[in-house]
């Protein structure tokens, strides 16, 4: 939420284009589950933001049995390649989803629109893991983003990065990823019909 909020702060291009989505999907009215399923660009905005700072940033695996992998052996790591009983495996996720050879020559860049076109295979993006021990909040963790995002753009006609604290990215890793700096908004209350008919009489 914190790395969305950081994004969503300093592109007001990509904030306008969320909020007419919503505006135009919701007409003011509080967001249903129906309808969020419905916002494709929030769809995008969100998957962007877990592509780039995704939460859990590295994980391990430790295999419980002999096995071998079909690639990561070799002069060039194309070749397979043995992995024995009670072996670690420690893989990147915060590397694979800014791998150019899989997202493009744009990998470190935030565009929502990429997922457009995108379709991921195997395990090129993995912000919840994969397989049998995908995380089991994953479809709660984004309906619960999604309904917070739309709310914040419901409620607030502006969202920004207050003068000052529009520093670039920095990374705070722990045992999961987030924003070094913190995310620092300035929010401009929307507002109300009847607020707006006052100021104009």
């Amino acid at each position: 939420m914190s790395a969305a909020f950081f994004e969503l702060a300093r592109r007001q291009d990509i904030q306008a284009k969320l909020r007419a989505e919503v505006e135009n999907q919701l007409e003011g009215r509080l967001p249903g589950y129906d309808d969020i399923k419905e916002l494709t660009y929030l769809s995008w905005f969100i998957k962007e933001t877990l592509r780039l700072y995704p939460p859990i940033p590295l994980n391990i695996r430790v295999a419980n049995k002999d096995t071998v992998l079909p690639v990561g052996g070799g002069a060039d790591g194309t070749e397979p390649i043995f992995v024995p009983k009670d072996q670690e495996i420690v893989y990147q996720i915060f590397s694979t989803h800014r791998r150019p050879d899989l997202w493009g020559e744009d990998a470190d860049l935030f565009r929502p629109e990429r997922w457009r076109d995108v379709r991921t295979q195997n395990f090129q993006y993995v912000p919840f893991n994969a397989g049998p021990r995908i995380c089991p909040g994953q479809q709660f963790a984004l309906l619960e983003t999604s309904y917070v995002l739309v709310r914040f753009l419901q409620e607030y006609s502006r969202i920004e990065a207050p003068s000052g604290k529009s520093d670039p990215w920095t990374e705070n890793y722990t045992l999961t990823c987030s924003v070094g700096q913190g995310s620092w908004v300035r929010l401009t209350k929307r507002e109300t019909k009847q607020e707006q008919v006052q100021s104009n009489q």
